[in-house]
Order: C-alpha cells, then sequence, then structure tokens
C-alpha cells in the first residue's frame, strides 16, 4: 500500500464515526479529515502523506459521490445499531438535514447491503476496544496501534498538520470539515446494550431490516 494511502470511512451520522477517524487520524504523519461536512464530498487531497477521511450519508450525496471524489485506496463502512443512531439523530436538528433520519437510513441499509467495502466495523467494537478492530485497521494496509485508543495526537495537532499539508483543509476548516462531537480523552473500553424503546425499534425494523437484524 502507497505511503499516501487514501482511506474513506461511510456511516451514518451519530454513529461514532467521527471518534473513530479521529483515532485513525493517531497515525503519525497523517492527514484526518474527520467529519466532512453533509454539504461537501470527501475531497481529492494533493499530498504526499496518507489521508483518512470520514463522510456520512444523506439523500443529496451518495457513497459513490465520495468515492469519486476521494479515490480512496481501501473503505470503510462503519456501522452502530440503528436504533441507537435513530434515537441520537432524532435530538439534533442536522438529524433531517439534507433528508429525513428514515430516508437516511433506507439509504445506508443499500450500501450496507450493496457496496463493495473492504472491510464493514462496528461501533460496539470500537468502543469496547475489540483488538480485531486493530488488526482489520492493519489488514488494510493503514498503520493502527494500541496506543491510539488513548488519543495522544490532539485535534490542534491535527488541525495544525492538515493546514501545513494540504490547502483545502486550511481554506474549509470549520467551513467543509471539523470534528464533529467528539470527546475530549482516551477512548474508554465499554460495552453497549440496546435500550428498551418499543415503538422506535418497530420503526427501525422497518425501515433498516437487515442492518437492523444484525443487532
Amino acid at each position: 500500500m502507497p505511503g499516501n494511502m487514501r482511506l474513506l470511512i461511510y456511516a451514518m451520522q451519530s454513529s461514532g464515526a467521527s471518534a473513530f477517524c479521529y483515532f485513525l487520524g493517531q497515525r503519525a504523519g497523517s492527514i484526518a479529515i474527520v467529519d466532512v461536512w453533509s454539504r461537501e464530498v470527501a475531497p481529492r487531497i494533493q499530498t504526499s502523506h496518507p489521508v483518512v477521511a470520514k463522510a456520512t450519508v444523506t439523500m443529496t450525496r451518495t457513497a459513490a459521490d465520495h468515492i469519486a471524489s476521494f479515490r480512496p485506496d481501501r473503505t470503510i463502512l462503519f456501522v452502530r445499531d440503528p436504533v441507537s443512531v435513530y434515537a441520537s439523530l432524532r435530538n439534533y436538528d442536522y438529524g433531517a438535514r439534507f433528508g429525513s433520519i428514515e430516508e437516511k437510513l433506507i439509504r445506508f441499509e443499500h450500501e450496507f447491503l450493496q457496496g463493495c467495502w473492504d472491510v464493514v466495523i462496528r461501533y460496539e467494537d470500537f468502543v469496547a476496544r475489540d483488538p480485531l478492530v486493530i488488526e482489520q485497521i492493519n489488514a488494510l494496509g493503514w498503520d493502527c496501534q494500541p496506543s491510539y485508543w488513548q488519543l495522544p495526537r490532539s485535534r490542534e495537532t491535527i488541525r495544525d498538520f492538515n493546514a501545513a499539508n494540504s490547502a483545502w483543509c486550511k481554506n474549509h476548516f470549520e467551513n467543509g470539515w471539523g470534528f464533529g462531537n467528539i470527546k475530549q480523552g482516551p477512548i474508554s473500553p465499554r460495552s453497549v446494550a440496546r435500550r428498551d424503546q418499543p415503538d422506535l425499534t418497530k420503526l427501525v425494523a422497518s425501515v433498516s431490516p437487515k442492518l437492523f437484524s444484525a443487532y
């Protein structure tokens, strides 16, 4: 895999994918576009450095649009229990921006079933610090170490490195990309259980049956 590898993460909003991209952006000397804004496509960065970017589902951009623009060497579909995703998204105004939550879930279901992804990684495994996650990333050709769980490379360091090595990142920070809703501090190992929400569970099962059944 080339030293300037491009790695694309595609996910639902409120799936924890920004934190996952930030985790992969702990790789020294990498550009990490932690949260490509919903109105944008993942940019075609001209650089000699490795680049990881995360894009999310909307009704105005498809996964194919992001892939055509970014030209990744490898792709990751990052999934989370869709009931948890829906429960979170309905608390934010962006949940219904560029498409309803239901429309986004239906599109993501299609991408889950039809997309040609190099690997599918679960949020639940990521936050549990499952060692398999690191193995899967390394198998793609992206350096990933257990120390990344501690998130030693700060947002400021990533922002400054991005700006120094990409005109797009410099010119579009907080106007095309940012850090999403990631929290400070290490990624602490924890288990995640689905909350009892019968009406919401029934709705999500109807619009995203295959991903729902995977949980």
